[in-house]
């Protein structure tokens, strides 16, 4: 989180046009007002406000495995539920969210396809994931490494692994 945040902040065009692509695609799967939207691995908090600021009557959640962004949020996003956990020991009841959005998330698990299967459970019946991941499986470098990625994807193997999970 600190590596990023030093090296890019909250403004670099990639990170913008992803967050950006991420609130559009919220808005087009969001079934109603009053939905339950979650994002997995806030760190920063970037995408978060801008959850709070385009859903204002929905209730938003924040997580992270690692505690200390999420100290952070919890100062500057009072009201919003932050939640520290491993998403391979999810404690959060099945069926109880409506958009999952998880922006550079699955690369840093191990165990992606179970990671996925947690996901699709907490997903509500037609619920929608919003998914990004680092594509280009022979890029993996030493950056990648520095990140702690376990990989990169194509397109192909990310269907597959959501198909498996059960999407």
């Amino acid at each position: 989180t600190l590596l990023h945040e030093e090296a890019v902040g909250d403004s670099h065009p990639i990170d913008l046009a992803s967050r950006n692509d991420a609130i559009a695609q919220v808005k087009k799967f969001i079934p109603s007002a009053k939905a339950v939207i979650m994002e997995i691995g806030s760190s920063s908090g970037f995408l978060i406000r801008d959850l709070v600021k385009f859903f204002p009557e929905t209730v938003i959640i924040g997580s992270d495995v690692v505690k200390e962004p999420l100290y952070r949020l919890a100062k500057s996003l009072p009201g919003i539920p932050l939640i520290r956990f491993d998403l391979l020991k999810c404690p959060l009841p099945d069926q109880s969210i409506d958009v999952l959005v998880m922006l550079n998330v699955l690369e840093h698990i191990g165990d992606d396809v179970s990671a996925l299967q947690k996901v699709f459970n907490l997903l509500k019946p037609g619920g929608s994931l919003i998914i990004e991941v680092p594509a280009g499986i022979n890029l993996y470098d030493a950056y990648d490494a520095e990140l702690h990625h376990f990989r990169r994807y194509s397109a192909s193997e990310l269907q597959d692994k959501l198909i498996k999970a059960g999407f």
